[in-house]
């Protein structure tokens, strides 16, 4: 996958002791223009904030890919996509949207779609 066939999430996210992590924002960079973009990110709240870094194939990627008989979808346990500001896993060969805490709970999107960081 190419460089313009991603899309950059920022999960941001409170931490609270008594509720646990809540969402503050969901931030989508588009790469479509090719080069790095500044990234402006709400902090409304004081505390513990996180910030998970999401590297996602978009819906133009996913479809292609789909109509290639030669796609590289077997090597994913997990193929995920953005498309219009939501996220969406394959399920059974059809899109379901995603709640983006999900990038904050589980530990490792090793052999998926998703390239993350913290």
């Amino acid at each position: 996958m190419e460089y313009e066939d991603t899309v950059t999430y920022d999960v941001v996210t409170l931490e609270s002791y008594k509720e646990g992590p809540k969402l503050v924002a969901l931030v989508q960079t588009d790469h479509s223009q090719g080069h790095l973009n500044e990234v402006m990110l709400p902090m409304g709240n004081d505390g513990l904030i996180n910030i998970n870094h999401l590297i996602l194939p978009t819906a133009d990627w996913y479809l292609r890919e789909k109509c290639n008989p030669k796609n590289k979808f077997s090597k994913y346990t997990d193929i995920y996509f953005a498309d219009k500001g939501r996220i969406y896993v394959i399920e059974n060969g059809e899109p379901v949207e995603v709640n983006p805490m999900i990038f904050t709970t589980r530990e490792t999107f090793e052999g998926t779609t998703v390239i993350k960081s913290q």
